[in-house]
């Protein structure tokens, strides 16, 4: 929704409203390693972002944790809309998944510090892997698959019985990578059995070892942050992201994100302002700083 307005930047409006000698409507900066005493921020339960150093951290219950890109604050992320992964073990660090022709006794360093199984074929003619059954049944489509890979060959994420074209495929993957893949209404078929599994095909070389973490699956045309599991699938819990109008003073707020773009959402009846949830896969942009208007 685009107004049109006076946006104030960095400036204090100084009067009376309510009783409050000040109302500052000066910019909110969403890089700031303290988060704004204007923002309303809640939510229950562990949130996953990036940290400086480029893990993925855990946040606890109502912090909106600040979040990085090559060791640079760029902001806080999108809220995002409640989802479930039902998947078992998501770390794959080896409760919960099936091995089929493969060795799963390596481990590798996950994206979150700690390790996870590396997986190597165990047949020089025949795919291997690890597998679980069932996992996704529960979830309507469309599904939204995503996962941590990497690879000395190539190794495939994918929902049974949905089709090759719904496969994340990574090749020759060095370090960690993380890829999406949307399986669309009607993939489904009477052979549709809710496994998922991470497999080699007779590209990967006997001995070429592979790993997955963070395998996530949700109902939703888009990937949303790790959802991390361990004996049982979890919901992440949808937050509660606002603005306060001081004083009930602005008409208006202008949010900005990394990608250049912004929102604009108007008052109504003087009340805060609620911040849109995330139409978009993890990560792909942020919160870097909320203006605003009185000239509506």
């Amino acid at each position: 929704m685009k107004r049109r307005g006076i946006f104030y930047t960095g400036m204090p409006v100084v009067g009376r409203a309510g009783g409050n000698s000040a109302i500052d409507l000066s910019d909110i900066d969403f890089t700031a390693t303290k988060l704004d005493p204007r923002v309303l921020y809640s939510r229950p339960g562990n949130l996953s972002f990036i940290a400086q150093n480029g893990a993925i951290e855990q946040a606890p219950s109502n912090v909106w944790p600040l979040e990085y890109k090559n060791g640079v604050a760029v902001g806080r992320h999108e809220p995002e809309p409640q989802r479930t992964n039902p998947i078992i073990d998501s770390r794959v660090s080896g409760s919960g998944w099936r091995a089929y022709q493969a060795d799963i006794t390596g481990t590798t360093t996950a994206p979150d510090g700690n390790t996870t199984r590396l997986i190597k074929k165990s047949s020089a003619t025949s795919d291997g892997g690890v597998y679980q059954t069932r996992a996704l049944f529960g979830l309507e489509f469309p599904i939204t698959l995503s996962v941590y890979g990497k690879s000395a060959g190539v190794f495939a994420v994918y929902a049974e019985n949905t089709g090759a074209a719904n496969q994340i495929t990574f090749r020759n993957a060095a370090e960690w990578q993380c890829a999406t893949k949307t399986i669309p209404n009607g993939a489904a078929n009477a052979n549709y059995n809710g496994t998922v599994v991470i497999y080699s095909t007779s590209e990967t070389q006997l001995g070429d070892a592979f790993a997955g973490w963070s395998v996530q699956a949700e109902t939703g045309t888009f990937a949303t942050s790790p959802i991390l599991t361990s004996t049982a699938g979890a919901t992440r819990a949808e937050p509660i992201a606002k603005i306060q109008n001081p004083g009930g003073q602005a008409t208006a707020i202008r949010i900005h994100y990394t990608d250049g773009t912004y929102t604009e959402i108007a008052a109504v009846n003087g009340g805060d302002f609620d911040i849109p949830k995330s139409t978009r896969n993890w990560s792909t942009r942020h919160i870097t700083r909320v203006q605003y208007s009185r000239g509506f």
